[in-house]
Formats: structure tokens, C-alpha cells, sequence
């Protein structure tokens, strides 16, 4: 697994306040690794294809509103990342693994997902997905800033039957701030995610904002669906077209 290679992730400015409620902001860079060893064949192909994605990506900032029982993460927009064309834009955060604003609570993470059943509308409904990395905490300790993260190794399926396969991924934790959410829709360990490593992705806590009066924004009123119900929609609507 890729290892950071920003320089920021250790040398933090945290704006840190005493506060009575664990409420507040984390801001996420995050970079993408073009070598063999991260990347399979088919993202090498696409980094091959597209070589400014790392460019794009290194622009990139994001940032997750939090309290403790909730979270919401998305890309911090800005007039660079507004030049650039769109169509490049979102297959540079495809290639990271970000599809859209996502919400957390202790269980679970929420997505806007397209239902072909209710038309081509972009965000009909919202995708229900589990924490089901299977973490295993391991024994490496680590300072990021002035904050002592720990090691976690996990793992997420992607595919379903034959074609699932899985793909590690790596934590950094900080169990001082004991809330369960980090970057994407990494969660689920005791504490927060200061650090995620996915397929040569890297995301990178460059600062925490402590503020009482936040409010994390509540998860929109439409259906909630999981994978599984949104796949099985789309195999009827196969079927009543005959395409199955």
C-alpha cells in the first residue's frame, strides 16, 4: 500500500479549541500513486490513458462536518477545480474513489445512487451501504501532527459472484477523538480516520476545526435503498425490457 507523500500530513497547523461536544470539521488532500503496485491492470490502463489525473487529484481538497454520531463528507469546490473539464474532473475522482457527498452514522454510509426504475434522474434515491471492512487493529502507532493514530488493515469486496475480489485498505486512526467516520466511506473504528490508503490512493488530514455551534446536514428525505435492492430493480427492468 502506497505510503503519504505529503510532507503536510506531518507538519499539521490544527486549529483546536477545548470543546464541551465533539463537533467540528476535518480537512482531507489526497493524492493518487500511478505505479504497478496500487494499481491493477485496469486503473493503470485509465492512468495511461488520462496521465493528467494525479495533477487534478493533488487540487483536490475535502472536507467532513462531524459530531458524534453523524458525519458528512464531500469535495470542497474551487475556482481550479472549475476550469478544469468536467468530463475529466469526475473520471479523476472516480480513479479515488469519490462518487458524491456521503453521510455517515455509527453503522452506515449513505450516497446519492441513480434508480433506472424512477428514470434517469441523478440522485432518485440514496445508496445504504455497511461498515464492513472487517478491520484488524493492528500494533503500529504513529504521531500525525500532535495526535497518536493507530494502524488498521481492512479490506472491501468489489464485484459480486465470481467476478467479487477483494481490495485491502489501510487506517490511521486516532482514538483521542473518538467518533467513527473518515474519508469516503471509511468508518467504524474507534476513532477518527486521520489517514486512508486505498488503491494508490492516499487521503490525508491537513486540519481539524473544533466548533460547537456546527451542524452536520441531515441526510436528504428519499428513499433508502441498499446495493443489493438498487441491482435487483435494475435486473427487472433488464427482464420486462428482455434484455435477460
Amino acid at each position: 500500500m502506497i505510503r503519504s507523500i505529503f510532507i503536510i500530513f506531518l507538519i499539521f497547523n490544527f486549529t483546536c479549541a477545548v470543546a464541551q461536544e465533539l463537533k467540528g470539521s476535518a480537512t482531507y488532500a489526497v493524492s493518487k500513486s500511478t505505479d504497478s503496485t496500487n494499481n491493477d491492470s485496469d486503473e493503470l490502463m485509465i492512468l495511461q490513458a488520462h496521465p493528467f489525473i494525479p495533477e487534478i487529484v493533488a487540487g483536490m481538497e475535502f472536507q467532513m462536518q462531524f459530531d458524534e454520531k453523524q458525519s458528512l463528507f464531500a469535495l470542497v469546490k474551487n475556482m481550479a477545480l472549475e476550469k478544469i473539464d468536467s468530463k475529466n474532473l469526475r473520471i479523476a475522482e472516480i480513479m479515488i474513489g469519490y462518487k458524491d457527498s456521503t453521510w455517515q452514522d455509527g453503522a452506515n454510509s449513505y450516497i446519492f445512487e441513480r434508480d433506472l426504475s424512477k428514470g434517469l434522474a441523478k440522485k432518485s434515491v440514496i445508496q445504504k451501504s455497511p461498515h464492513d471492512f472487517n478491520w484488524k487493529i493492528q500494533k503500529e502507532s504513529k504521531l500525525i501532527g500532535n495526535y497518536t493514530c493507530y494502524q488498521a488493515i481492512g479490506h472491501i469486496v468489489l464485484g459480486k459472484g465470481n467476478k467479487a475480489r477483494q481490495r485491502p485498505v489501510i487506517a490511521w486512526f486516532c482514538p483521542e477523538i473518538p467518533v467513527s467516520f473518515g474519508p469516503i466511506n471509511s468508518g467504524g473504528l474507534p476513532g477518527l480516520i486521520f489517514e486512508y490508503q486505498y488503491a494508490g490512493t492516499v487521503f490525508g488530514l491537513t486540519k481539524i476545526n473544533w466548533d460547537e455551534q456546527m451542524q452536520v446536514p441531515t441526510l436528504p428525505a428519499k428513499e433508502i435503498v441498499t446495493k443489493q435492492e438498487l441491482h435487483d430493480r435494475v435486473k427487472q427492468i433488464a427482464k420486462e425490457r428482455g434484455l435477460l
